[in-house]
């Protein structure tokens, strides 16, 4: 199989997520929270320094997490919110669900990463 080819399956699986209940799901949520901009930019900086964190050192990041926490408490605490973070780490998870199983069935040297 060339490359083209898989790059096509790749495409076509990318369909099946995109018409999966749970990817409807987390569009919702999303068309939901956007339309409160102000609660909307709220996540989006929460999500952002999320992700820093979890690049970051990890002693750093559960010194962080409290403050977080605490200063986006009143995001944390909103239905919405809640639902469209519960149903993006559903997605997310199964994305990296996807990315595992397909490592996991070829033969790649990453004894590096260890």
């Amino acid at each position: 199989m060339e490359t083209q080819e898989l790059l096509e399956q790749t495409k076509e699986l990318a369909v099946l997520i995109k018409q999966s209940k749970l990817y409807q799901e987390y569009l919702g949520a999303l068309e939901v929270v956007k339309k409160d901009e102000e609660l909307y930019r709220r996540i989006n900086e929460y999500r952002r320094i999320r992700m820093m964190l979890q690049m970051n050192d990890v002693n750093q990041t559960l010194q962080e997490s409290g403050r977080i926490r605490w200063e986006y408490d009143s995001v944390l605490r909103n239905e919405q919110a809640l639902a469209f973070f519960t149903v993006e780490r559903r997605l997310i998870k199964l994305l990296r669900d996807i990315n595992h199983c397909v490592m996991d069935g070829i033969e790649l040297d990453v004894d590096f990463l260890q």
